[in-house]
Parts: C-alpha cells; structure tokens; sequence
C-alpha cells in the first residue's frame, strides 16, 4: 500500500520564503536587537583579557661538528625532544611550584588548582623547531606577564632535571601586553545577531506549520476538496497572504 504525501506533510518552501518576506522587517530587527545586546554584554559583563608570550629554545647536546648524520639524527629527534618538554612545561609539577611561588589565589581566597592554572597557559611548538612558546592569559596584564616568565624559570629547571639537559634556554622574555586579546566584541555580536535572527524564524516557521486557518484558494482545494469558483479581494486579508475564496463549489 502506497502513502500518499497529503498538503498537510510537507512545506511549502515558497510560502515560508513568502513568510520570510512578509516579516522582513521583524527580521532586521531582530538582528539590530541581537547585535546591540551581543556587543553591550561583551564590554560590561565580560573582562577584557591579556596574553604574554615567553619563549624557551631546547638543545639535546652541546654543539657538534658539521657532520650530516648527526645533523641528520638531531633533526629526527627534535619533534620528539620537544613534544617531551611540551608536557613537562603543562605538567602539575610544574603548575604547582608557580603558583606557590607566586602565591596565586582563586576567586575564592584559596591557592588556584593546577587545573584550573594550566587552564590559562597554551603552549605551541613552531614547525621544524626545537622552540617552545609559553603563552599565559590573565585579565591582569601584569599578572600575565609574571606568571609566563616564572613558568619560563620553572620550565627550564624541570626539563634540565627530568631530560638530563644542559641547553635550555630564554629566547625572549614575556612583555606586559598593551591591548587585550579578547573577548572579540565585534565577534561576538555578528554571532548574537545571527542566533536572534534564526531564533525568529523558528518561531514563524513553527506558527506557519500549526496555523490550519484557510488563507489561499489552493487551501480551499487542499483542505476541503471544493473547486474554486472566483475570487475576491479582501483588503484586511491582502496583507496576510493575500485572497480568500469568496465562493466554491463542487466540481462537475
């Protein structure tokens, strides 16, 4: 037995988009609205945050004689070597000597949790390189700045320990950062006006799906099986989807 797709299944893309069309300027208003509230709450309820930047060079061995087997061998190794500090650098040991260093507190008054402390450290390794970048973000552009610099020292005291290393060094020292990194106000906007606009739709598209009012003639024909016999105009109906059947009749 066939199923049989009635009016009543599907939706009729042309409609929605002439629902669309219908409700443009509730649309734009929704995005000036979304937007307005997406950049407002990004200044007043948002901190502004900084990020320092340290970075340390790491050398398996001392220097060597040009000889391209071992350049060969120490190239092989560097991904390696520096994937190992990668971790010792985001390792709780590590985590814990900065923060009682520098006695860093929670919100709540108490010594900040590893976790939570590596939550603001990334570190990146350029492609082919044995360098390490340690970059730290805070809300205080000074506090950034300390806190990349000792996680520098730290680091390199670990990795000098735990890899046996004697050539850990600073290739540049974290500044004070002037501008903040985020939160992207722009951004963040376009994004709230958008979600306002989808937002809007949903809730035309739902409305239009559980409105079984008659509206057009082929309504007529779907709905009651009557043919349309003439039409006319209804000026209060015109702007919400244009004629009514004004009269119908069975088919001969």
């Amino acid at each position: 037995m066939k199923q049989t797709v009635t009016q009543e299944d599907r939706i009729d893309l042309l409609e929605i988009l002439r629902l669309f069309g219908r409700h443009i300027l509730v649309l734009i208003l929704a995005a000036v609205v979304g937007v307005a509230c997406g950049y407002l709450f990004t200044k007043t309820q948002l901190a502004p945050e900084y990020s320092s930047t340290a970075t340390i060079h790491v050398m398996e061995t001392e220097d060597k004689k040009s000889d391209i087997v071992v350049q060969n061998q120490e190239l092989q190794t560097a991904t390696l070597l520096t994937n190992e500090c990668q971790e010792i650098i985001q390792s709780q040991e590590v985590a814990m000597k900065v923060i009682s260093q520098m006695n860093l507190q929670d919100t709540d008054g108490k010594a900040l949790v590893p976790e939570k402390f590596l939550k603001k450290v990334e570190v990146d390794i350029p492609v082919n390189t044995r360098i390490l970048t340690i970059k730290v973000t805070d809300s205080d552009p000074q506090k950034a700045c300390a806190i990349a610099n000792a996680l520098s020292a730290a680091s390199r005291e670990r990795i000098q320990k735990v890899l046996d290393l004697k050539r850990v060094q600073v290739v540049d020292e974290a500044q004070v950062a002037s501008t903040p990194d985020g939160p992207d106000a722009a951004r963040n906007a376009f994004t709230a006006g958008i979600l306002a606009v989808v937002l809007v739709m949903v809730i035309l598209v739902l409305r239009f799906m559980f409105d079984d009012r008659i509206r057009t003639p082929e309504d007529v024909e779907d709905y009651l099986g009557l043919n349309v016999l003439g039409l006319i105009p209804a000026s209060g109906d015109m702007r919400r989807g244009g004629r009514h059947a004004a009269k119908t009749g069975r088919g001969e």
